[in-house]
This record gives structure tokens, C-alpha cells and sequence, in this order.
């Protein structure tokens, strides 16, 4: 898969890189790489990532000189809040990847279009365990697993936007 990234977003690609330990994996995930399958800019970047999130964050932000905050403890998620040297601010979201394994992390996500992941270290890597890019081509909106719903049941409400904003069948 080939995808020009606008510049802006490659200086995030390296700072994330740059600031990996060697056992660390970092991937990106839902909406981004959703984006990105249906050729449509990215603005925000969204990553699973296996180690410490908060120092992760931490190393991250410092090396593009960016605020950050933890948004979840419990579930590890960052976001960093990066300006650009444009002006622009990016917001960059960093939750730890389930049990340490991008399948599993994907296989609990809301749907199989969001559940598609892309190794950072290796962009042409698309980690699709769900068949959402075949989802995507159909424009269909299908929930991961059958307790989707019933695990959180905001997810009915993110369904109906996504189905109106993309011209989905659900």
C-alpha cells in the first residue's frame, strides 16, 4: 500500500519512531487508518501501542515540544497536543494495545472498519484480522463481535453517525 502522507504528519511519524524502545510496537489505528484506506486526509493520529504509554507520551511530546495528558488511567490513553510549525494543531492519541497483541486489541474494537491497523515501522503492514477493508469497499458497517453493543452502548449512536456521514448500510 502506497499513501502519501502530508508532511506535517511525517514529522509526527518521526518523532514517534525516534522515541521507540526496541521492544516497544506502536500501530495505527480506527478513524486514521480508516482515513487512509478511503484516501481522505489525516488530522488526527490515532495509535495502539505496546509498553508504557505515559512515558511513551511523555518521550514524544518532548521531542516535538508539545503538550501532553493522560485522558484515561485506567485504559492508558494519551494525547498529545502538537502545534505545527504552520500553526496547526494535531492531536495525537496513544492507548495500550490489548494484552500486548494487536489481533486481540482489534478484535474488541466497536467495527470492522475501524478495527484495521497499520505498523508504523512498516507502513505497507496492514493488520486487518476482521475484514474491514473488504467493509470498507462495500460500505457496510459491521460491529466486530456480537457484545459490540452490548459492551458499550454509545457504540449505536457512533453507528448512525458513521452510516450518515459515509452513506453506509449497517
Amino acid at each position: 500500500m502506497t499513501y502519501q502522507y502530508d508532511p506535517e504528519t511525517e514529522v509526527i511519524f518521526s518523532a514517534l519512531l525516534n522515541n521507540l524502545y526496541s521492544n516497544d510496537r506502536v500501530y495505527m489505528v480506527g478513524g486514521m487508518v480508516r482515513d487512509i484506506l478511503m484516501n481522505r486526509p489525516v488530522h488526527d493520529v490515532d495509535l495502539s501501542f505496546c509498553g508504557n504509554v505515559r512515558d511513551y507520551a511523555k518521550r514524544v511530546a518532548d521531542y516535538l515540544n508539545a503538550s501532553f495528558f493522560m485522558l484515561n488511567l485506567k485504559f492508558q490513553t494519551a494525547r498529545i497536543i502538537y502545534k505545527s510549525q504552520t500553526g496547526k494543531k494535531r492531536w495525537i492519541d496513544i492507548v495500550a494495545t490489548r494484552d500486548s497483541n494487536i489481533l486481540v486489541d482489534l478484535e474488541h474494537r466497536d467495527f470492522t472498519v475501524n478495527s484495521i491497523a497499520i505498523d508504523l515501522e512498516d507502513r505497507s503492514k496492514i493488520i486487518d484480522p476482521t475484514s474491514g477493508a473488504k467493509d470498507l469497499t462495500n460500505r457496510i458497517l459491521r460491529m466486530t463481535s456480537p457484545n459490540a453493543m452490548e459492551d458499550d452502548p454509545i457504540r449505536v449512536l457512533r453507528a448512525i453517525r458513521l452510516a450518515v456521514q459515509f452513506g453506509w448500510k449497517i
